[in-house]
């Protein structure tokens, strides 16, 4: 090609050639992903609004922290149940010493008045158990 060798300069009046300017026909997701496996490449990662939206991002956070609250809760509970049983086998253990006691002070008092040997009647005794 010489210089004076020009490419026709296309008419700006001129209609374009539509069979030049057609798209391709719309591709379903199917199709599209199995032409991007077959390449070795699954495309663009889609963006997850959800996990991008600060607001979200903020209150899943907080759900988070607040379960963790729950559960730290929920063990101080569990704690405090198993103290609270122990507590009350132990209160049982001393009533039932208590009343050992006052049959073991009885023997020894040979039928004689609690209350000569300076203890509470077992009336009040009784009561408090």
């Amino acid at each position: 090609m010489g210089k004076n060798d020009h490419q026709p300069v296309p008419d700006p009046v001129q209609k374009p050639d539509f069979a030049m300017t057609q798209k391709e026909p719309v591709q379903d997701t199917d199709e599209l992903q199995q032409k991007a496996a077959m390449a070795g490449t699954r495309g663009p990662v889609p963006v997850n609004v959800e996990k991008s939206n600060p607001d979200l991002i903020c209150l899943t956070s907080y759900v988070s922290q607040l379960q963790g609250g729950l559960n730290a809760v929920l063990d101080k509970l569990k704690t405090m149940t198993i103290r609270r049983e122990t507590d009350y086998q132990d209160v049982i253990q001393l009533r039932v010493n208590l009343k050992l006691t006052i049959r073991a002070v009885e023997r020894l008092a040979k039928g004689k008045s609690l209350g000569a040997l300076g203890l509470p009647g077992e009336e009040e005794w009784k009561e408090t158990l």
